[in-house]
């Protein structure tokens, strides 16, 4: 029994799944400004780092949301790409089926004009 209450207590540690201070660290100093005083950026700092747990957790959450928003549009731009090339290539082809379609017309027009002709004068 009490080899399960240290796994369950191992299991269930917040300390267990911490962030490692340096990552806590350099998220915490990347939040810093050049532009504040150093009162205002450790005032920032020590409370970035009482907190860092949950602000890291919240930055990745909003990288990942903005990521797959990224990759939604990328693929809506790229769907809207194939699109317009697929109307592009259907365009092309009504003016080539058009353009052979007046050069049969124009052919068979001379040869009616030509036999015209030659039945008149034969």
């Amino acid at each position: 029994m009490r080899g399960i209450s240290i796994i369950i207590i191992f299991a269930f540690n917040p300390a267990c799944y911490a962030i490692p201070y340096n990552v806590k660290d350099a998220f915490c100093r990347d939040k810093l400004s050049k532009h504040n005083s150093n009162y205002t950026n450790a005032k920032i700092y020590n409370h970035c780092i009482k907190n860092a747990d949950r602000l890291i957790k919240q930055y990745e959450n909003e990288k990942a949301r903005r990521e797959r928003e990224w990759k939604k549009k990328s693929q809506e731009v790229k769907r809207r790409f194939e699109k317009q090339k697929l109307e592009e290539q259907k365009r092309k082809q009504q003016k080539e089926a058009e353009e052979r379609k007046r050069k049969i017309e124009k052919e068979n027009e001379k040869k009616r004009i030509d036999n015209l002709f030659k039945t008149k004068f034969d």
